[in-house]
This record gives structure tokens, sequence and C-alpha cells, in this order.
């Protein structure tokens, strides 16, 4: 098996053309799933959650899904809240992870009962109008939502599966460190089944 690198980079591909690229330390890396963490050295706020200084964030990336998933975690252990972002052409390479982003974000609370809230519908609308989103890729946004909306919690709960399964290599902060994610220079289905419909990185938007 090739050894994976201690550390991965994520590329995120804008509907602009604009890539933003991260630094991230790697928690697990399999050809459908990659898993990094990274850590908040300052106190911020997003999506209506208040994550502390020393809070971290987990983030999962799968290779045949339409979304991605990020669970913000307080030092101690404790869930703050969970973000979905709708995405197209996730790719998993050694040292690489890369997607396109859909613009939709879904947030919801730490408990199973918390419902979810859909945010940025109204770049959505700007970006069709703009014509920068095909209607394959509209589609896409429209059916993920309505995935998300049916089944976040099934989701969710398979991911804290996985990450119980690492444990203790990524559920406990001590033994999970990771680089904080900050920009580097510019230059360089139903219910839980994995679908792909074979769309590249850089098909025509």
């Amino acid at each position: 098996m090739v050894e994976q690198p201690a550390t991965i980079r994520e590329h995120k591909h804008l509907l602009s053309g604009a890539v933003q690229r991260f630094d991230c330390r790697l928690v697990a890396h399999t050809p459908r799933l990659v898993i990094v963490r990274f850590d908040l050295a300052v106190a911020r706020t997003a999506g209506g959650f208040q994550l502390p200084a020393g809070s971290y964030t987990l983030g999962l990336f799968w290779a045949s899904r339409h979304y991605n998933l990020y669970r913000f975690t307080a030092a101690d252990g404790a869930v703050i809240g969970y973000r979905f972002d709708v995405v197209d052409g996730v790719r998993i390479r050694p040292g690489l992870v890369r997607f396109t982003d859909l613009l939709l974000d879904a947030w919801r609370g730490p408990a199973a009962g918390d419902p979810l809230r859909v945010e940025d519908e109204e770049e959505v609308t700007a970006a069709v109008a703009a014509g920068l989103l095909s209607p394959r890729r509209r589609h896409i946004i429209a059916s993920t939502r309505r995935l998300l909306e049916r089944a976040h919690g099934r989701i969710i709960a398979e991911a804290e599966a996985e990450l119980r399964r690492l444990e203790p290599d990524c559920s406990n902060g001590a033994a999970c460190l990771c680089l904080a994610q900050t920009p580097l220079p510019a230059g360089g289905g139903e219910g839980l089944r994995e679908t792909s419909d074979g769309a590249g990185m850089h098909d025509s938007v």
C-alpha cells in the first residue's frame, strides 16, 4: 500500500475560475474518503455558531458524493455544529483533494433533532443569472439539497461512526494536532448511496 503523506492540500475550485488552496494535516485517506483536521487559533463566528479559539474542524470529503461535511468541535471534544457544502467533481489523490464549490451550504446544530438550515440560495440565483451554472449543476444543487433535507441525520451519523472508528487518532485533540487552514499563495443519490455521473473537474459550467 502506498504510504500517504502527513499533510494534504485542499483545492477549492470556484465558479469564477479561481482556486483556493489550503494546506491541512491528514487524518485519514482512502480511495473513497479523505478526512482532514484544522485548528482555529482565533475565535470566529460561522453560520451563527460561535467557534472559540482552540476549537477545530474536521472536514470529510467523499470521492463520489456531491457534498462535503465539516464538523466544528470545541477543544474538549463537544460538537458545536455541522456544515454541508454542495460540490461537484471531488477528486482524491495522494496529497491532494479537489472539488468545485456549488455555493449552497446547509448548517445543523449538534443535537439530532436540530433543524437543517440552508444558506446562500441568493448566491445560487445570482450564479444562474450570470450563466455560471449549467443545467447539470443546477440539477446537482437541487437534488443534493433534497437529499440533505431528507437524510442529513443519517449522513452525520455515518460520519460520526467513521470518526469513532479512527479514535484515538482524530477524535482526541492532543493525538491529532493539525495545521490551521490557511490560504496559500496562488500558483501552485438516494439515502447514503454513493453515486457518480462521471463528470470531471473541468466540465464546462
